[in-house]
């Protein structure tokens, strides 16, 4: 004689598994979401808001020791934390901080520089002669402009 679960025990454990693995994906699905909204969503809103940045630098040119010029925030945001890197000709770079003092950009120990939307402030800072492209970072990673050797005047 063969034993068999009823069809009615047979439907509960069913239930009972399909119950259980649901639970399993929701609990899954729910720890992506979350992950999403915290980690990802502020990340996206800056990418967001920095595809409104734009920044020039205007009137390059080089008179030993100085780099001197404007910047420009041609964009549609207020751009901060402004620093040159320079590309020297040895592959070697450095950067430059850049701190506003009235009236223009210097460089400083700990940048401070913030440029408002349509600001053009002017920049003087010391730099060696074999550069080969300065380039103007932002707070923004996107958001920088650069100008080679060719392009900047010579005192």
């Amino acid at each position: 004689m063969r034993l068999a679960i009823s069809p009615l025990v047979a439907v509960v454990l069913l239930i009972g598994l399909v119950v259980a693995i649901g639970g399993i994906a929701f609990a899954w699905i729910r720890d992506i979401v979350i992950f999403a909204i915290e980690e990802v969503a502020p990340e996206a809103k800056l990418r967001v808001v920095c595809s409104r940045g734009w920044i020039d630098i205007l009137e390059p040119q080089y008179c030993e020791p100085w780099f001197g010029g404007k910047t420009h925030n041609v964009g549609t945001i207020p751009l901060g934390d402004l620093t040159f890197q320079i590309l020297y000709t040895n592959l070697t770079t450095s950067f430059v901080e850049l701190c506003k003092v009235p009236g223009r950009f210097i460089a400083c120990a700990e940048g401070n520089a913030t440029l408002a939307i349509g600001e053009q402030i002017p920049f003087n800072v010391s730099i060696d002669a074999n550069y080969e492209k300065m380039r103007l970072l932002t707070n923004c990673t996107d958001v920088f402009d650069e100008v080679d050797r060719g392009d900047i005047t010579i005192c």
